[in-house]
């Protein structure tokens, strides 16, 4: 084989990435060897955590992602109180260092029905927050888009719109877009990372590569500890992000004991 094709090759492999060219990644102290995005987070009562404790923790258990809902199962109370919180919530994320997944709507829940242009606004209250924190924060405009119940639903084409705004303000080296999702059709490409939801508990086959591997389906939604450890394995053996979705109304305990199960995992790979 001559030099220059010995070059070649060097060059393509020390060029390979998981993410995009410019896209943010994890940095500081909690970039750590794998490089990947590992993260829990308890996405519907995050409200009500200390955010610093939080943090602490996440920190603690070399994780360095959690994931909030500003607009899940709930009325407008839930959307107002997320405004209120997020704010301190980044500022803790920040402080240590730890990326947040930030949800403005879930297409399960009621607010979906509301018109595009109260989205705009909220959409543009959201970006006001995050632009302030200088926290590192990915967007997922609306997750679940397609997926209904109790008769809320939106048309694709206005779920569509509501996402193009989202990517109008946020930069698209930190957006998210969900496969398997007709309204996220076209943001695929433009999206810094792709999301999926898993309703059974990957395996080296279904863990996917470079994509954010979320456990938001209501099977996996109590991962038991020794799972946690086994699926934080297997994703950093796939140079997989792996995002635990602990989608709970009631409980809103932090679960150190649970995070300690990824951490003795990325330790070990």
């Amino acid at each position: 084989m001559n030099k220059l094709l010995i070059a070649v090759i060097a060059l393509s492999l020390t060029s390979c990435s998981l993410f995009k060219d410019e896209v943010k990644k994890p940095q500081g102290k909690t970039a750590y060897s794998h490089g990947l995005f590992i993260g829990w987070g308890r996405v519907w009562t995050w409200h009500f955590l200390d955010p610093e404790a939080l943090a602490s923790a996440l920190q603690r258990n070399k994780l360095n992602l959690t994931i909030v809902e500003l607009g899940g199962d709930f009325d407008d109370v839930y959307f107002n109180t997320s405004l209120e919180k997020l704010p301190a919530f980044l500022a803790a994320m920040k402080k240590h260092n730890i990326w947040t997944e930030v949800v403005i709507s879930n297409s399960n829940a009621p607010g979906i029905t509301k018109s595009e242009a109260w989205y705009r606004g909220y959409i543009d209250k959201v970006h006001a927050i995050t632009e302030a924190s200088g926290a590192h924060v990915l967007i997922n405009p609306i997750t679940e888009p397609g997926n209904f119940k109790d008769g809320n639903r939106a048309s694709i084409r206005k779920m569509e719109n509501i996402i193009e705004y989202a990517y109008s303000k946020w930069p698209s080296n930190i957006m998210i877009a969900e496969q398997r999702r007709e309204p996220y059709r076209k943001f695929l490409s433009r999206a810094a990372i792709q999301e999926y939801h898993h309703c059974r508990y990957p395996d080296s086959r279904t863990m996917q590569t470079g994509v954010m591997n979320s456990f938001d389906c209501s099977p996996l939604l109590n991962p038991a500890p020794e799972t946690l450890y086994e699926q934080t394995k297997l994703a950093i053996k796939k140079k997989a992000h792996l995002i635990i979705y602990r989608g709970h109304k009631t409980d809103a305990s932090i679960e150190e004991a649970r995070m300690a199960y990824m951490k003795r995992a990325i330790e070990e790979s």
